[in-house]
């Protein structure tokens, strides 16, 4: 027989019925067919089979000999002649044929949830058709357990739960404080077994926000707002128990007072390709037992927002402009929020999440647990966003490792009234031991922002490694990027690691209070050892709006590196930390405005720094002026624009550096300095500055100085420059001076106790010298000339006979030649030249 199929405007479960209907006629051709009233009062019973007709209940029932028990229930079951026929399924279970009504209007919970039970004893797919019911199934909490929820039967290994374009309509709950706590509601609450797998596909579910008024209670005593509260409108969406793999596939929940999708006790939920709007308070949230979440192509958005009006303990409040005076926050609103050690959040998009949008927040401390967050799409735009707590796009607490990769933050609009600092990426308080952290790829812009405070990337001490790499941040923020040392209940722990590489941060906030990279420096734990071990600081692009601040703290116990950063005329803050040997390296920096040195100290400590081919727009001040640090180490291959200031010194070596406009510096005659060479650099002086200038109290101070291969110049025609000074006469413990060159210098060298070579060539004519006698010059004026210094000479004629030319310092700036002559005759030689060194 032909069988066809008038399509029209019918829904896909409509098709999907038809469809069935013309299988089942057919294998039923023979066989009758009717109402349940027809198969009462007509149906042969010597017909083994009866297709049911009934608009919504229509299908195949087949008699079984061996049931002699069931009773007709109009619905899975029908019963003459002492004769049961069972309705027969391939799989797909249809909640109207329990009667529900799907208009929209009628309350179906009770044929809903008998659907449901008849479901959970027997498996297969449960369909929803595409209608719209109301259905609210309750909870009910005693002393805090909740009352038992349709549960699917043992043995079962696969349910699916099938919405076709369906809608299930639910109510707020209202959550009363006390012992009892009444009126949970859900739009589908299941459990399920450790062995058994559920599948919501193309479900959607619709809250009343829209209709019903949001209730929140207050929150006492809360640490950073006055006035907090909280929702106490507990409804679900999706609320699941026990289950070994939850998937929920291409649904949405929507306008809904509470929570939209709740897992408890999952070995693993996975969410994907879901719309979630318009939540009270949470996206999806899961317990602590359920083991691992996964989130991929989800939309979230509008979530824990505070409607224009709403009740707080019964009173009616306004968001904006309440008659008594009040601006209410509240601390819920999570777009993602995981308790347990395995969570994956991918490629989803959130939209106006109040407090977090992915937050893994792991209470087993006993587990490893890992989360990624890679390529979502996190925005803020709402001016209704007004969290009290701490608000983040993405937050890390109590984890052991964590990747956030390829991440895209825009922070567009939040109320100004929202007073408390906002974090993009935030690794929070953590009890974990080795735990590691890599924030990579990952871009924040801010530029619209009106919130007060924000802070791209927030990282805190650990026990591990935190690495925040090629990451990007545009817009106004209080950092970029920012460091604590934050308390947990054990106290801080060392962080083995901190690296910040090759991110590009630029900071339009023009405050003085702001930068780029900030850092809570000052904390050490106990026995004066920062908390950090390694700090590596490199291939950074900085641009600041104010450069007030430092953007690099290098304060780590072991290893410091700060290298190949663009500064953008903003400095390097070393004021909390005396540096051993071989521990801080500042390399390869371009546009350094200068380094902050450590702030004066009542002992002698020394710092040991390696200082090398960076560009410094200002002097490098290695000491303060009160200080009493010895430098060590190197500054080697710098450009600097002003002097090197230090205190003293201690095996330091100073080479191949170009000062321009001042000189080197030392500066405590109470600190004795002990060795140090100043090599091969080119300084260049303005009027009244010194090349190297040494603030000695005795000949102790200064000790094993070397000063070598110099070049001292000036600055356009300077005047009253001075090459080397100290500032007291006499000698010194081996000072060395040699093979410098003095380039308009005024005055070469200050109380050095060095008298400097001088080489010169001049005219000399020696008269004729009779024979055997010895000639004596009247004196020849040579500037820098000192008395008892070494002068050699040489002539550039012949001598004719007469002994080598010699002579000495008869005074200051002054030489005589002595010329004699050994031979019987006298000699007279015409005017020549003559070389003289002296030493």
């Amino acid at each position: 027989m032909g069988i066809f199929i008038a399509v029209g405007d019918l829904g896909l479960q409509e098709l999907v019925d038809q469809a069935k209907e013309a299988r089942d006629i057919a294998v039923a051709a023979n066989e009758q067919r009717g109402t349940i009233t027809d198969f009462a009062s007509k149906f042969d019973t010597a017909i083994d089979s009866f297709y049911l007709t009934e608009k919504n209940r229509q299908g195949l029932f087949v008699y079984d000999p061996s049931d002699t028990t069931s009773v007709q229930d109009g619905v899975m079951v029908l019963v003459k002649n002492n004769k049961r026929y069972k309705r027969q399924i391939d799989n797909q279970i249809n909640v109207k044929w329990w009667g529900c009504k799907g208009d929209g209007v009628t309350d179906d919970t009770t044929n809903f949830m008998k659907a449901v039970s008849y479901w959970a004893t027997a498996g297969g797919d449960l369909s929803l058709g595409n209608s719209s019911y109301v259905v609210n199934m309750p909870t009910t909490y005693t002393n805090g357990v909740a009352s038992p929820a349709i549960k699917i039967a043992d043995g079962i290994k696969r349910v699916t739960v099938t919405g076709m374009g369906a809608i299930l309509k639910t109510k707020k709950g209202i959550a009363a404080n006390g012992s009892i706590v009444r009126n949970d509601l859900s739009a589908f609450r299941v459990e399920g077994n450790a062995d058994c797998d559920i599948t919501f596909n193309g479900v959607r579910i619709l809250g009343s926000r829209d209709t019903e008024t949001d209730d929140y209670e207050q929150i006492p005593n809360n640490i950073y707002v006055p006035n907090s509260a909280r929702t106490v409108n507990n409804c679900f969406g999706l609320q699941i128990k026990g289950f070994n793999t939850v998937t929920v596939y291409a649904s949405e929940v929507k306008k809904l007072h509470g929570r939209a999708i709740f897992a408890d006790g999952a070995a693993m939920l996975r969410v994907y390709n879901c719309d979630i709007d318009d939540i009270s308070r949470t996206a999806i949230e899961t317990t602590s037992n359920t083991k691992t979440l996964i989130t991929m192509g989800n939309r979230i958005t509008n979530i824990g927002i505070l409607k224009p009006e709403f009740y707080v303990d019964g009173v009616k409040y306004k968001f904006d402009n309440d008659p008594s005076g009040k601006v209410w926050f509240t601390d819920i609103g999570d777009g993602v929020y995981h308790l347990g050690p395995t969570m994956q959040v991918i490629g989803n998009y959130f939209l106006n999440i109040n407090r977090i949008s992915i937050c893994a927040d792991t209470k087993d401390l006993a587990v490893n647990t890992y989360l990624l967050g890679s390529d979502n799409i996190i925005e803020h735009d709402h001016l209704r966003l007004r969290c009290s707590n701490p608000q983040a796009s993405i937050w890390i607490e109590n984890a052991h490792s964590a990747n956030i990769n390829n991440n895209t933050m825009r922070y567009i609009n939040r109320a100004v009234s929202e007073t408390l600092a906002g974090y993009a990426v935030v690794c929070a308080v953590t009890k974990r031991l080795n735990c590691d952290f890599t924030i990579q790829n990952n871009s924040v812009f801010s530029a619209n922002y009106n919130k007060n405070t924000l802070v791209g990337y927030n990282t805190i001490n650990n026990s591990g490694s935190v690495i925040v790499k090629n990451n990007w941040a545009h817009g106004k923020f209080f950092a970029c990027a920012y460091h604590s040392n934050v308390n947990n209940p054990d106290g801080i722990r060392h962080l083995e690691q901190l690296v910040y590489d090759g991110n590009n941060f630029t900071n339009t906030f023009d405050n003085p209070t702001v930068s780029a990279f900030a850092y809570d420096s000052t904390a050490t734990d106990g026995a004066g050892i920062p908390w950090i071990k390694k700090y590596i600081f490199t291939n950074n692009v900085i641009k600041v709006a104010n450069k007030t601040r430092p953007n690099a703290t290098p304060y780590a116990s072991e290893l410091n590196i700060v290298k190949g950063n663009d500064f953008d005329g903003t400095g390097i803050d070393l004021r909390n930390y005396n540096y051993p040997d071989k521990c801080l390296y500042i390399e390869d920096n371009k546009n350094v405005k200068s380094l902050t040195p450590k702030d004066g100290l009542t002992a002698t400590e020394d710092n040991v720094m390696y200082i090398r081919n960076n560009v410094f727009l200002n002097s490098l001040e290695l000491s303060t002026p009160t200080g009493r640090q010895r430098i060590g180490g190197e500054v080697t291959g710098n450009m600097i624009n002003g002097r090197i200031f230090m205190k003293a010194y201690n095996n330091l070596v100073v080479r191949n550096n170009n000062l321009n406009g001042d000189g080197i510096y030392f500066d405590n005659p109470a600190i004795s300095s002990f060795k140090c060479a100043i090599l091969d650099n080119f300084i260049k002086l303005a009027s009244g500055k010194s090349g190297v200038s040494v603030n000695d109290s005795n000949q102790f101070t200064a000790q094993n100085l070397t000063v070598r291969g110099n070049v001292f110049d000036i600055v356009d025609a300077a005047t009253n420059t001075t090459g080397v000074k100290f500032t007291m006469d006499g000698p010194k413990v081996n000072l060395v001076i040699e093979d410098n060159t003095f380039n308009g210098i005024t005055t070469p060298l200050v109380n050095t106790g060095i008298n400097l070579p001088i080489k010169t060539k001049i005219p000399f004519n020696i008269p004729s010298v009779a024979a055997g006698a010895t000639y004596v010059s009247s004196g020849s004026t040579i500037t820098g000339a000192k008395m008892g210094q070494l002068v050699q000479v040489a002539m550039d004629i012949d001598l004719a006979g007469l002994d080598p030319v010699q002579a000495y310092v008869s005074a200051p700036d002054t030489v005589k030649f002595v010329v004699k002559n050994p031979t019987a005759a006298a000699i007279d030689l015409p005017t020549g030249n003559v070389t003289v060194s002296i030493v």
